[in-house]
Order: structure tokens, then sequence, then C-alpha cells
């Protein structure tokens, strides 16, 4: 099995990412919206790419039956649980007293069954579950590189493919993610090919991130940002990772291993708690100057991370049951 720390480091930085990225309030300064922008040009597409590369690292020969069980217990037993306890939560708290970004009603309780009526980022875990079901079925190195082909096809259609109800199943997000996660495969299971871009320094590789990054600030929304950013985004991040891995006893790096061990639990309870967070601020702090908004921010932030953190390894691996409900 090929070693998976640095893409363990890669969905740490990931998740971080995403809980960064969830923090966009409306009031938020033009430098923090830049930074917005940047982070959703390749978070999830670098997030969906680490699941198809760990997905394929560890692949073992097992029924689909079992296989898909333990998908099941894995992401969706999880994503009801979380959803049942944020529903109630906001049900009670009558949609608006926590600054609620999505609210709920009673039928939510139903929805949640076929879309991420909870919140909106729920979207992963549908589209990720979809994905997982559909990948067994390609056996071969052919297949797998036909439906990478298939996928980019479908992503970059100039006529966009609509279902007629998208949000079941976040169909949507599916086909548009697709061809992170078979990357993650392809270049694993081609490593050979890709030699070129390890071998390539560190400076290049950053520079080309700079790049990157100043395209999405600078030409938001045009068609090559939106098809060249996610790549060169996984890339330096996986590059950094490779660079990270070599200094496995610097603590920064157990610690980020820590938060990919935790990471869908983060995933799950992280906008939970910012939006705790974000109320009782919004409550006690009427400045919004800059440097009141910087801290405001990393406050959010480190709740959003360390809060789930230490209830995956205080809490729910310690107990049976939930273990049962969050997937461990």
């Amino acid at each position: 099995m090929p070693q998976i720390i640095f893409i363990n480091l890669a969905k740490a930085i990931g998740i971080i990412l995403v809980v960064i990225g969830h923090f966009f309030p409306v009031n938020c300064p033009a430098w923090y919206k830049a930074l917005h922008d940047v982070i959703y040009s390749f978070h999830m597409p670098l997030f969906m790419f680490a699941s198809g590369y760990i997905y394929f690292a560890t692949l073992k020969a097992v029924e689909y039956h079992k296989f898909i069980s333990k998908k099941i217990k894995r992401l969706l037993v999880p994503y009801w649980s979380i959803s049942v306890l944020v529903i109630s939560i906001k049900l009670i708290s009558g949609n608006s007293s926590l600054q609620l970004d999505h609210p709920v009603t009673a039928f939510s309780y139903v929805e949640m069954l076929y879309s991420p009526a909870a919140g909106g980022f729920l979207w992963f875990v549908f589209a990720l579950f979809i994905i997982f079901a559909i990948i067994p079925f390609f056996k071969t190195p052919e297949s797998r590189l036909s439906l990478f082909v298939v996928s980019l096809v479908l992503k970059y259609l100039p006529i966009a493919i609509t279902f007629k109800y998208p949000a079941i199943f976040c169909l949507d997000y599916v086909i548009n993610y697709l061809p992170y996660f078979m990357l993650g495969i392809i270049v694993l299971e081609h490593r050979a090919y890709f030699r070129i871009w390890v071998s390539l320094h560190y400076s290049v590789v950053m520079l080309l991130f700079v790049a990157g990054c100043a395209a999405v600030i600078l030409w938001p929304g045009s068609i090559i940002v939106n098809v060249i950013a996610p790549y060169i985004g996984i890339f330096a991040v996986l590059r950094f990772c490779l660079f990270l891995e070599t200094k496995h006893a610097f603590w920064p790096v157990s610690a980020l291993l820590s938060i990919a061990a935790a990471s869908y639990t983060i995933y799950l309870w992280h906008t939970t708690f910012q939006g705790g967070a974000k109320a009782i601020i919004a409550k006690f702090v009427a400045d919004t100057g800059d440097l009141v908004f910087a801290l405001s921010a990393v406050i959010v932030i480190v709740i959003g991370i360390s809060v789930p953190w230490v209830l995956h390894t205080g809490l729910f691996r310690k107990y049976r049951l939930t273990k049962l409900l969050f997937g461990l």
C-alpha cells in the first residue's frame, strides 16, 4: 500500500480551508473576500482529490454490498445524526436567534433523506456517497481512465447538464466534482507519469500557485480561471504536503495528522459551533474595523476546528453509541 501521510496532510489543510471558507459575513473586508475567493477556487476539489486518492490507496477486494454498507455507516449515518440534531436546534431556536444561514421547517426531517436540508454544505456527503456507489463497477485501469475522461467531458461541456430535481442527492455536485475524485485515483494508479510534477522545485510550484491566486482575484469567474485554478491549487497543496511529510518530527505535522483523522467530524459539526460563536461575538462586538474582524474571524475559525476535534478525540471515539452515530 502506498504511503498516504502526505495526502492526509492535504486532507487536513483541506478541512481547515473548508472551515475558513464557511466564515463569510456580509460585512467582510475586501482582503478577506479575496482570500475567500481563492479558497473556494480549489478547496473542495482538493478534498475530493484526497478522497479519491485515499479510496484507491486503501482499496481492498470486498463484495459490493459490504462496501456500500460500510459507506452508509461511515457517511450517511453520521449525516442523518447531525442533520436531526441541527434541524432540531434550529427549530427550537426559531431559525433566527443564532443568525442562521439555512432556515428549516418540520418537513426538513423528511427532506434531509434526499437533500442537505440541515445545511447547504452537507452536499458533499451525498455527492461523495454516490461517487462511492459508482466507482466499484470500474474494476480495471482502462475503465477507470475512461470514467475520468467521461467525467471531464460532462463537467466541461459547453452546455451545462441540469436535472429536473437537482437538489435530490446533489446530482449536480456529482457531475462537478467527480473529475477531481477520479484525478486522485489516476494520479496514484499512474504515478510514474507524474514524476515531473514531484520533481519540480518548491519555488516553481509556489510561483504557479501565487499566479493562480492572482488570476482568481483579478479575473473572477472567467472560464480559464474556473478550469485551471482548481488543479493548480490541488497540486500546489500536495507539493507542499510532500515537503511537510519529510518533517514528520515537526509538531505542526502531527497536529495536522490529528486534524485529518477528525476531518469528517469537523466537516459535520463546524458550522454549528461557528454559528454559535458568530452569534455571541455579534452581541458583544459592534466594531467593524479590519483588526476586529480579523480577530473575530480567527476566534470563529479556531472554534469551528477545535471544538469538533475535541468532541471527536475526547468523546465520540470512547463510546459505542457515538461511534455508531458519527461513523467511527
